[in-house]
Formats: C-alpha cells, structure tokens, sequence
C-alpha cells in the first residue's frame, strides 16, 4: 500500500524492517519528553532545519509522521518517541492514553497489543446508553451489560435500572481491563 503525503509516495513497509538504526535517530533527533516533541538536531532541507519540530500530520491517519534519509518508509512520530527512549521498536502498538494521537508527551505513551489499543477508542456512535456494553432491551423492558473479552462477548446480567447495569459493567471493565480501561 503506498501513501501520499505533502504530494510525496510513501511505501507502508513496516518501520521495525526499515533498517533505521537507535543511533541514527539519537543523531537526527532530541526528544523532550515534557512537551512530546521530536527536534530536529541537524538541518536537513529549507523545511527541516536544526532547531525544529519533526513532523507533518497524515489527515487519514491523524498522526503525526516523518521521512527519514530517503528511506520508503513513513514513520510515526509517537512510534520513534518509543524506539528513541527505549531502544527498542513496540511490539505491537503504541497507545496515546488520552486518546490524543498528538499528544506524544512521554507519560501519555504506552505499549499495547491490538486489542488493548482497541479499548482505549470513543464510544461507537450507534451507543445511545453512553456506557460501552450497556444497552437497554425494549422488547423485555430491562437493561443488559455485556463486555468483550479476547474477542468474544460474555454476558453480565440483565438488570431493572440502568444504574445497576453500567455498575456492573464499570466494575468489570477494571477488574479485566486493567490499565487499559476507559474509566
């Protein structure tokens, strides 16, 4: 798949395959975790001088991205923050916690799997409850709370107010979800 970014064709190949190495980003790259910005170290074109905050939003994806020494890959921002401060690609994802995909502050970036990355989205728009799981069953006149565990939905119970039901639901949000609950 190929993306056009600032009238540039970029290829989606992964970044962990891109051969771009810690010490080369260490070399192009300061980081300050404290405002979430990547600065530029060296002057690279009239555009992206030493000094200057890397990066141009993709308005498909809402991030932040970046080309690097010509390479075909598109890189995220939040995703070279990670490998910068810890060495390391993310296995999987990279979470913004409150759901800013522009805030790429230190503390508000966490390693996740796709499924933990999932959770941390907006309420569908077709949930009319403003519970994630709750919904209310006209036909039966009673309040329903299911949650989604490893892609299969368990059932928690059918309940006379909606109060009781979202309870329920909340409480098992934290207890399976952990850190990654929406609450």
């Amino acid at each position: 798949m190929v993306l056009v970014v600032e009238g540039k064709m970029w290829d989606r190949a992964t970044d962990k395959d891109s051969g771009l190495t810690h010490a080369r980003v260490r070399e192009l790259f300061r980081y300050n975790p404290f405002t979430g910005s990547l600065i530029r170290r060296v002057s690279i074109t009239g555009k992206a001088m030493k000094g200057t905050i890397a990066g141009s939003f993709h308005k498909s994806s809402g991030y932040l991205v970046l080309g690097i020494d010509r390479r075909k890959t598109l890189f995220h921002v939040h995703r070279l923050i990670w490998f910068y401060m810890t060495g390391r690609w993310p296995i999987s994802q990279v979470d913004h916690i409150d759901r800013n995909q522009l805030n790429n502050k230190w503390t508000n970036l966490r390693e996740a799997n796709n499924g933990q990355s999932k959770l941390n989205t907006r309420l569908n728009r077709n949930n009319t409850s403003g519970v994630r799981g709750v919904h209310f069953h006209s036909s039966e006149d009673i309040w329903m709370a299911t949650i989604s565990i490893d892609g299969k939905r368990k059932f928690l119970g059918r309940f006379e107010t909606f109060e009781e039901a979202a309870a329920v639901r909340m409480k098992a949000e934290k207890e399976i979800y952990g850190e990654f609950s929406t609450l």
